[in-house]
Order: C-alpha cells, then sequence, then structure tokens
C-alpha cells in the first residue's frame, strides 16, 4: 500500500486523540489507526480504561503484541504494559453508520497478535465499506492462569484476563463508535483457531449478551474450557516448576516476565509428553461467574440465541502435525498411535479400523496411515466440535451458516490458510510459500465479499449467484474451492461415525 497525498486522519475519543495515517488500496483509500490503546491492566487482574491525555497520540505503526515465548525461534515485540492495543481500517469516504468486524487473533493463547501476516484489515475496508479492527488480548499464564485461591478476591477474574480484555476492546469500539462511524447494532466478531474458541467463548457468557449481532468461527471450538479444580491444578504446577509453593505465590506479582515464560513453556511440554498433537493446556474456565459450562452446552441451553453465527472449518487442520507425506515407519515412532487416540476419546469400544473405513466410504480412497492420521486429528480438534456446535445452534432464532475449505495450497487445505482468502490478501510476501502457486483471487473476492454481507446482515450469494441458505434443516454447508459449492452434510460419513460414539466432548 501506498500513502496518499492529503491530510493525517485524526480519531477524537474519549481518552484523547489519535493521529492515523491514509493508506491507499487497489478498492480506494483507508484511514487506519494502527496501535491504539483500548485498555490498561496490571498483572493478573482486569482491564480498564487508559489514562485521559491532552497529547494527540501517534497511531501509525503496530503496537507491541503481548508476551509469549518465541515461537520457531521468532518472538514479536513485546510488552507487557503496553500491548493491550487495537488497530483500526476504516474507508476514508466511508459513511456513518458502518458495519465493522472484529478479529481476535490465533495462536493456541499462547502466541500470536493483531500485526499477523495476512490480517491486515485495509482490503477488507476499502472493498466492502466496513470498518475493521483487530485486538491484542493477553496470552499464556498472564491471560488464563487461576489465583483467587492463593491470593484472594481481588484476582478471582486472573483465570479468565483474555476473555475480559477481549470484551473490553468491543465495548472500546462501542464507545467510539460515533468517532469511528459504526452502527453499534451491527458488530460482527470474527476469529479464527484459538481466536474462533474465544469467539465461541463469548457466546457462551451472560456478560457479552448485546455486545454484538453476529459471529464468525473460523477452525475454532466451543469445547476448549476446563474446570476450575483443573485449573488450579495448572496453577499448582506452575508454582512447582518456579521453585515456589502456595505461600509464595505472590513472587508472580513481581517476577520477571521472562521467568513466567520460561515456566510456562515447560508446563505445555509436559502437557505434550507422550502424547500427539495439540494439548489444550492454556484455556478459559468454567468459573461459574464469566463462563458457567463448556461453551457448546451453554449456546445449546439458548445462550445468544438471537445471534447469527458463521462456523468452519478447512479440509487438512491437521497436517502441521502428520504430513499427508509421511511413511509408515515415521508414523510409527509417534508416541501415540491411532489405535490409541481412538480408545483415548471415544472409548474401548472403538477401534482405528471402523475410523478407517468411515473414511473411505467419505473419500472412496482407502487412506494411508498418515492420512488417517491426519483427518482423525482434524476431526478431533475441530471438525467435530464444530459439528457439535452447529447441532447446539439447531432452533436458534439468529441465522447458522456452515462452511469447509477445501483449496489445496502448498501442503493441502490446512490450518490457517483460509485467513488471507477472508482478508484478501493473496499478495503478502510471507503467505507465499503456504499458498503456493498462483491462489485463486476469485476465491478471495467470493470469501471476502460473503464475509461482508454475512457482518451487514444481508442475504448471502456467490458470484455465481448460489443461495447460500442456512445450515439447518439440510446441514447446508458452502465447500470453499475453485469454484465453491453447496454441500448437504459434507463428510457426513464421519460426523455419524463421532454421533454413533456418543462424545460428549473431546479436549
Amino acid at each position: 500500500m501506498t500513502t496518499p497525498p492529503g491530510p493525517e486522519p485524526l480519531l477524537e475519543l474519549r481518552p484523547g486523540s489519535v493521529r492515523g495515517r491514509r493508506a491507499l488500496t487497489p478498492y480506494g483509500a483507508v484511514d487506519e489507526f494502527l496501535g491504539v490503546r483500548y485498555a490498561v491492566a496490571e498483572r493478573f487482574k482486569p482491564p480498564c480504561q487508559p489514562p485521559r491525555s491532552s497529547d494527540v497520540v501517534e497511531a501509525s505503526n503496530y503496537g507491541p503484541a503481548c508476551p509469549q515465548p518465541p515461537l520457531a525461534g521468532k518472538a514479536p515485540w513485546t510488552d507487557e504494559a503496553e500491548c493491550l492495543n487495537l488497530n483500526v481500517w476504516r474507508p476514508t469516504s466511508g459513511a456513518e453508520g458502518m458495519p465493522a468486524m472484529i478479529w481476535i487473533h490465533g495462536g493456541g493463547f499462547q502466541f500470536g497478535s493483531n500485526a499477523q501476516p495476512g490480517t491486515s484489515g485495509a482490503t477488507l475496508a476499502a472493498r466492502h465499506g466496513i470498518a475493521v479492527v483487530s485486538l491484542n488480548y493477553r496470552l499464556g499464564v498472564l491471560g488464563f492462569l487461576a489465583l483467587d485461591h492463593l491470593l484472594g478476591p481481588e484476582f478471582q477474574d486472573s483465570a479468565n484476563l483474555a476473555l475480559l480484555d477481549i470484551i473490553a476492546g468491543i465495548r472500546w469500539v462501542r464507545t467510539h463508535a460515533d468517532a469511528l462511524g459504526i452502527d453499534t447494532g451491527n458488530i460482527t466478531v470474527f476469529g479464527q483457531s484459538a481466536g474462533g474458541a474465544a469467539v465461541s467463548t463469548l457466546l457462551a457468557m451472560r456478560s457479552t449478551e448485546g455486545l454484538f449481532r453476529r459471529a464468525i468461527i473460523q477452525s475454532g471450538t466451543a469445547e476448549r474450557a476446563q474446570p476450575l479444580s483443573e485449573a488450579r491444578a495448572r496453577t499448582a504446577e506452575l508454582l512447582a516448576l518456579l521453585g515456589l509453593h502456595d505461600a509464595r505465590a505472590d513472587a508472580l506479582l513481581s517476577m520477571p516476565v521472562d521467568e513466567l515464560l520460561r515456566a510456562q513453556q515447560e508446563l505445555v511440554a509436559q502437557r505434550h509428553l507422550g502424547r500427539v498433537g495439540f494439548q489444550a493446556t492454556i484455556q478459559p474456565t468454567i468459573d461459574g461467574v464469566w463462563l458457567e459450562d463448556l461453551p457448546f452446552r451453554c449456546v445449546k441451553r439458548g445462550s445468544h440465541s438471537a445471534t447469527d453465527v458463521l462456523v468452519g472449518t478447512n479440509l487438512d487442520e491437521q497436517t502441521q502435525v502428520v504430513p499427508l507425506d509421511w511413511s509408515e515407519e515415521r508414523l510409527a515412532e509417534l508416541p501415540e498411535t491411532l489405535a490409541q487416540l481412538v480408545a483415548d476419546d471415544l472409548g474401548s469400544e472403538a477401534q482405528p479400523d471402523d475410523y478407517v473405513k468411515a473414511v473411505e466410504a467419505e473419500t472412496g480412497i482407502l487412506p494411508t496411515g498418515a492420512q488417517a492420521m491426519s483427518a482423525y486429528l482434524t476431526d478431533r480438534h475441530q471438525r467435530q466440535p464444530s459439528n457439535r456446535l452447529l447441532d447446539a445452534r439447531r432452533g436458534s432464532a439468529g441465522r447458522t451458516f456452515s462452511y469447509l475449505f477445501t483449496w489445496r495450497g502448498s501442503a493441502g487445505s490446512t490450518h490457517s490458510l483460509e485467513i488471507p482468502f477472508v482478508f484478501d490478501q493473496l499478495d503478502h510476501a510471507r503467505l507465499q510459500s503456504t499458498l503456493g502457486g498462483q491462489p485463486p483471487q476469485s476465491l478471495a473476492d467470493e470469501m471476502s465479499a460473503l464475509w461482508a454481507a454475512f457482518a451487514r446482515g444481508e442475504e448471502l450469494q456467490t458470484a455465481r449467484g448460489e443461495s447460500w441458505r442456512p445450515y439447518w434443516p439440510q446441514r447446508l454447508t458452502m465447500v470453499f474451492d475453485a469454484p465453491s459449492h453447496l454441500e448437504s452434510d459434507p463428510r457426513g460419513a464421519l460426523r455419524l461415525f463421532f454421533r454413533a460414539q456418543n462424545v460428549p466432548r473431546l479436549a
């Protein structure tokens, strides 16, 4: 993007004014305000409003991410005190009363930020006439550590601080809606992976009723939450790794953040030892205050029934864990076999051959060991939790839509591959190796337009004029590919396999 001539945009906010920058996209100019602080917080305490300022604050560069361990040897710029910031993109010539889309980034609740590649909202805002906001929220033990039983009622919210950060960000958008040109009755929250799980959890919380009108869950789960007893057990494990006992838990308040992150990494490594795939070490807590049950159960009981919801997954979510070209010898080196996973999840009566037969019935091809393992982990962590959330939405007053993303990049329809299509960011240099070859711009045109139409509350229509109708009663699902098409209950044989096992929850 280039910077066009003209005055720098200014936002008059209640804490003070912020000066952004104007950027030019292929679809027109946008005003972008980057790294705007929406809250401040003491360690392990809820967020509160930032102090007022009489100075004009510069907001032309991304702000720091929340503290996190390095991933693949790299770590973003972080700052514990300054990380609760957000970005705003809006059309320069946009009308008042625009819909808003608030993005919640993924990263396993341990990594990531609102500056991740391929998530700039500039093109989405300019092309579709909406305001796009992306939030940071506290990660890891700084965002999810139960401490009330050790440090007292002042820390009663510490196990769900990341959720409170997100809620504070949404409230910030609503508070400044006039300055932003946003219609508070037309707000959509959307997120991917852990961000999708966060959105699912927002759907379960009484405190979020009325904060947003629509929700989009990309490769998330409404089953990622732990009982309070488990959260407190994780706290005990963390203290032990730091060489602390319960009476010295107050040392966490002043400990250097790098020490906390080191112990967090050790805790996560311990939880993954001898297991295959992602283990939910860091997650929200069913504390009886902010969250009363697993999110999909709250939804089934009617939570956010009037909210429109769009839910979907990618075909090959777990090929990062088990690549499809792995040999049987390499699979044999895994600490857990498919048979053990099936037994752990579904009980001793379930047999891995039954799952393999279900995959064959669905695809018409007998899967290799790697294909079966990858498919099972995808079902375990993303696809079947999404199906159970869709089932929980049956009878809801709001509309419910489903999708399956099947377009293949360099390694298949992998986890996160849909993001640059949603944001219409296929030309981002850091994504080329994943996208591979020439990703179809027509698919990005279609997905970004449909996401924006959903956010506006419009009827959903593909570029070919096909109507994307709600999921119920026929389990209609949009299969995103080149070209896309509507299908009733795709991969239904696998859904029925898990349904027959009567799985209440998979970790």
